[in-house]
């Protein structure tokens, strides 16, 4: 398992060019960036105000504190992935990784990950 950007002309373009446009089309090529990518692949996107299943991603960015914009009042950015493997006893923490990445790059929401 890495966290290593893929080589070919999206990993280039992606360390280029860091403006975000808010748009799924740009998550999708941040995702793509990542050779995980290969293994979870981005099936569907939703913008949800709340979420009433169990969550199956963590956060892997813990150490990050946002006093401004409280979780209790995102939106949640719902990414759903098929796998590869499903049953790669890892598919959950390298989907925790993909929604920890856009997270970051997506303050305003909470990205969360869920397998198809």
């Amino acid at each position: 398992m890495n966290n290593k950007r893929d080589l070919g002309f999206i990993g280039r373009y992606a360390s280029v060019k860091s403006m975000v446009i808010r748009t799924r089309g740009e998550i999708n090529r941040q995702l793509q960036a990542f050779e995980l990518s290969k293994e979870l692949r981005l099936q569907d996107m939703e913008v949800l105000d709340k979420y009433n299943r169990e969550i199956e991603t963590e956060n892997l960015n813990s150490f990050i504190d946002d006093n401004i914009r409280l979780d209790a009042y995102k939106k949640i950015l719902l990414m759903k992935f098929k796998p590869e493997d499903r049953e790669d006893f890892l598919v959950y923490d390298k989907m925790s990784f993909l929604a920890s990445e856009i997270q970051l790059i997506f303050p305003e929401y909470r990205c969360i990950g869920a397998l198809l």
